[in-house]
C-alpha cells in the first residue's frame, strides 16, 4: 500500500482541480455579461458550426455533455438575453435549429477572448512543449 499515491496525486484530482480553477476564473470573467461558462462555449460552439450546418439542441448535448434539460435551459437563457434563437430545425421537425443573432454574433468574440485569456493565464507558467504535452495527454483521456 505504501507504492499507491494519496489521492491528491491522483490524475483525477489534478484535472479535477484544473478544472475548478478554469471555471471558477472564466465564471469570474463572464460575470459582468450575466452568461455562465456553458452558455458562452454553447454560444461560440453555435457561432462556429452554424454556417456549415443546421445546428440543434442534440449537437450542443454532445458538445457540453449535458443533459437535454440542461441545454434547454442553457438555450432558453441565451434566447431571453437575445443572443441564440431558435426555429424549427428543417432537417428534424422534432428539434429546433439553433442560430447567433447579430448581438450574439457579437458577444462570441468577447467570450472567446475572455476564455482564451483565462487559459493564457493559468497554463503561464508552462513551456509551449508542456502546454503542447498537456493538451495531447487530456485528448487522450477524454478520447
Amino acid at each position: 500500500m505504501q507504492d499507491m499515491p494519496s489521492l491528491r496525486e491522483t490524475v483525477c484530482h489534478l484535472v479535477h482541480r484544473a478544472d475548478f480553477l478554469l471555471n471558477r476564473e472564466n465564471s469570474r470573467a463572464l460575470e459582468p455579461f450575466g452568461v455562465t461558462m456553458y452558455q458562452a462555449m454553447g454560444l461560440i460552439y453555435v457561432a462556429d458550426h452554424e454556417q456549415d450546418r443546421t445546428v440543434n439542441q442534440r449537437a450542443l448535448e454532445q458538445y457540453t455533455q449535458l443533459s437535454n434539460p440542461g441545454v434547454t435551459k442553457l438555450v432558453t437563457g441565451l434566447e431571453k438575453m437575445g443572443l441564440l434563437e431558435r426555429t424549427h430545425d428543417p432537417e428534424d421537425a422534432r428539434s429546433y435549429a439553433l442560430r447567433t443573432t447579430p448581438r450574439g454574433r457579437e458577444q462570441v468574440e468577447v467570450f472567446r477572448d475572455l476564455i482564451l485569456d483565462t487559459d493564457r493565464r493559468l497554463t503561464r507558467n508552462l513551456s509551449a512543449e508542456e502546454r503542447e504535452t498537456l493538451s495531447e495527454l487530456l485528448h487522450k483521456i477524454n478520447s
